[in-house]
């Protein structure tokens, strides 16, 4: 638990100077965290399926043919793995340039699988093998473990709030306090997960290690102190 610097500041007050220094109520300004950790049991793969070609337009057709065979190769091996969905998320085509002169084309498509984290080293080492490579990586909890590590945290952080005021308004020496205002922000933090981009020529298991999701509900208030 971490706990930001207290504001005090005086409310306006009525009468003389000496009499409001002792009848004004005061205003304290402060924060509270409360963190967990939730083990990434889900996986969110990007894959990406290269073809290439010299030539000029003619080669497109088998170029699409070849990058198809691919693509629908890998596809049907995602869905046949229990736990794991499949869906492109994008094909497109450029010209290949050297010294400032077109000498070929090349085409790429891109799928995105998700699932299951202890399905994803043997996979994914499968689809590097039949020549796709692994972009991009990104591992999350399961949706209902996530929201209930937030429910958690929240009154976590409210009680850390109301203990905190009790100790402020004891050192103060509040005759009594309620709180003004109170503000939640809850945060989530994924770690990067690293994975050998490239193809492989051999179905390794890829290493894989979903590592855990932080989740830090911040809670920060506006105290009343009467004197």
């Amino acid at each position: 638990m971490s706990f930001a610097a207290l504001c005090v500041a005086p409310l306006a007050a009525s009468g003389s100077a000496s009499a409001a220094a002792k009848q004004q109520a005061a205003e304290v300004g402060f924060s509270v965290t409360a963190s967990a950790e939730v083990p990434n049991t889900r996986l969110r793969l990007l894959l990406q399926a290269i073809a290439q070609e010299s030539g000029g337009e003619r080669v497109l057709p088998a170029l699409a043919a070849r990058l198809n065979q691919r693509m629908n190769s890998a596809l049907k091996l995602i869905e046949s793995t229990p736990g794991v969905k499949a869906q492109t998320r994008g094909l497109r085509s450029s010209p290949v340039y050297e010294n400032g002169k077109q000498t070929g084309w090349r085409l790429v498509g891109q799928i995105e699988a998700v699932g299951d984290a202890k399905t994803f080293p043997q996979l994914a080492g499968k689809l590097q093998a039949s020549g796709l490579s692994v972009e991009s990586v990104q591992a999350e909890p399961a949706e209902n473990a996530l929201s209930a590590a937030r429910e958690q945290q929240t009154k976590a952080a409210i009680s850390n709030l109301k203990r905190r005021a009790q100790v402020v308004s004891q050192a103060l020496g509040c005759s009594a306090w309620s709180f003004a205002e109170v503000n939640l922000n809850d945060q989530d933090s994924h770690p990067p997960v690293g994975v050998l981009r490239m193809a492989t020529a051999k179905a390794e298991p890829a290493a894989l290690a979903p590592g855990a999701t932080t989740v830090t509900v911040r809670a920060s208030a506006k105290m009343r102190c009467e004197p």
